[in-house]
């Protein structure tokens, strides 16, 4: 969770709650495609347009801390790691089909 969403716990509110752990510009974006498939880090990076190395690795280490993203490291050479869901973040389905469905009936003009 960022630092600039702890104030929002301090609400005592479900929504805040919520919004702590999923704010910010990237962390719903890279739960909707990972809600679609689980991905290497390079495969990520290369579907969600705009976003850096940098950003995505913190978007992914700070979701994984907050149990909403697996992290699954494979013992090989070269190293592979692959990106999933966890049963938290699998919670989060529904919430993430809905924001699609409004993102596709209310487009920006």
């Amino acid at each position: 969770m960022q630092k600039t969403y702890r104030q929002l716990l301090q609400c005592n509110c479900s929504s805040a709650n919520t919004m702590a752990l999923i704010g910010g510009k990237w962390k719903v974006i890279v739960l909707d495609h990972l809600h679609h498939q689980d991905y290497h880090f390079n495969e990520l990076q290369r579907s969600i347009i705009g976003i850096t190395p940098h950003t995505l690795s913190q978007t992914l280490k700070e979701l994984a801390k907050d149990d909403l993203v697996k992290r699954h490291d494979f013992k090989t050479i070269p190293p592979q790691t692959i990106y999933s869901l966890s049963s938290k973040g699998k919670e989060l389905i529904p919430l993430l089909n809905e924001i699609t469905k409004f993102g596709k009936n209310h487009p920006l003009q």
